[in-house]
């Protein structure tokens, strides 16, 4: 049986009150590290000295630390904890403690999302979605809607970066099964994010056409949801309207004139507007997203503001949101590119994909 552990649990219980006090801007990240250090010595686990009251007041908190942008920090812990929960073998191979162990695991992953580079990310966050899914979410396995909504929150994540590699089958397979699972049971952000994801896959792939119609089928299937829900979510679809038009602006792969890629920035730079929308995203880091998308959008639009901008937003996301500072680096180099080259330097840079900024089906931006 898991036991129980008094002084660790009021440790944590002040771990807890320090997360609130983090959040008011009572105290600083340097000062919850000092106060949660006993948390991540590197003991062994196992059940018999398993505290699950602790655990679930862990988790709770390293939560809440995620929602206030402590990325770092909250992956730091999880890894500690996960690589000890998998050698402790009566904890990892007993079904009974599996939803810990999921929990566990879906959390380190998202911290993951935001600390690792932007570009360089996708294969190592792919191959780990597909270890928790191996071990916990079977298909066949998906009887409790617990189950079934933590499946789909890993298809939502995972199929994105899928797309960043341009496994196009496997990402719309992604949307279509999340759509299933969340049958009777439409949670808002997933619901639109795989109606925009499926969309947006279309204007990656550069189908004008099938894009179009998959965001009048999202705004359709979105007009269902609750009132208080349903502004935010057409709120997320035209934002994602926003950056399927700045996917063509940038497409590798069709023949676009400059003045057609101008047009679509230009579009897409409308579109981008304050952040209000419905996703799967911390709100904080969406906002963030959607200004980098913005900036991008200068680069055929006005260089040199692209590049102001870029400069801005690293001071902003380098303590909290590491992951962006390489998709700002790379926007900084092609609107340096945009001004060295011209417009017909330029345009060939882009037709003739010769950039050190893609490769092998990787998208630009």
């Amino acid at each position: 049986m898991p036991s129980f552990d008094y002084a660790r649990r009021e440790l944590l219980r002040a771990l807890q009150r320090m997360v609130v006090a983090l959040g008011a801007g009572a105290v600083g990240t340097s000062e919850l590290l000092q106060a949660s250090k006993e948390l991540r010595q590197p003991v062994a686990l196992s059940k018999a000295s398993l505290d699950l009251d602790l655990l679930y007041l862990l988790l709770n908190s390293l939560e809440k630390l995620l929602q206030q942008g402590e990325h770092q920090y909250v992956l730091t812990v999880t890894q500690s904890l996960y690589e000890r929960w998998l050698a402790a073998p009566d904890l990892r191979d007993d079904t009974a403690m599996a939803s810990w162990e999921l929990r566990l695991g879906l959390l380190m992953a998202c911290a993951l999302e935001y600390v690792l580079s932007w570009y360089q990310r996708a294969p190592q966050l792919i191959a780990f979605y597909n270890e928790l899914e191996g071990r916990f979410l079977r298909a066949g396995n998906l009887k409790k809607d617990k189950e079934r909504l933590q499946a789909a929150q890993l298809l939502a994540r995972r199929g994105r970066h899928q797309r960043v590699l341009w496994r196009f089958e496997e990402a719309e397979q992604a949307c279509q099964e999340g759509l299933q699972l969340l049958q009777g049971q439409e949670l808002s952000p997933l619901w639109t994010h795989f109606l925009c994801e499926y969309a947006h896959l279309a204007a990656t792939r550069g189908d004008e056409n099938l894009w179009l119609q998959r965001l009048d089928a999202a705004r359709s299937s979105v007009l269902a949801l609750p009132g208080s829900e349903r502004a935010k979510a057409l709120n997320q679809v035209t934002y994602m309207q926003g950056e399927g038009y700045k996917r063509l602006a940038f497409h590798l792969h069709k023949p676009l004139a400059l003045a057609r890629r101008e047009q679509a920035a230009r579009l897409a730079y409308q579109l981008f507007q304050e952040w209000d929308g419905l996703s799967i995203e911390l709100p904080g880091f969406e906002s963030l997203v959607m200004q980098v998308s913005r900036a991008q959008c200068l680069i055929l639009l006005d260089p040199a503001a692209a590049i102001e901008e870029a400069q801005r937003l690293i001071l902003v996301v380098q303590d909290h949101y590491p992951t962006l500072l390489g998709k700002l680096s790379r926007l900084i180099w092609l609107a340096e590119q945009r001004l060295q080259l011209g417009d017909a330097g330029f345009l060939s840079l882009l037709q003739e994909g010769k950039t050190i900024a893609y490769s092998a089906g990787y998208q630009l931006l």
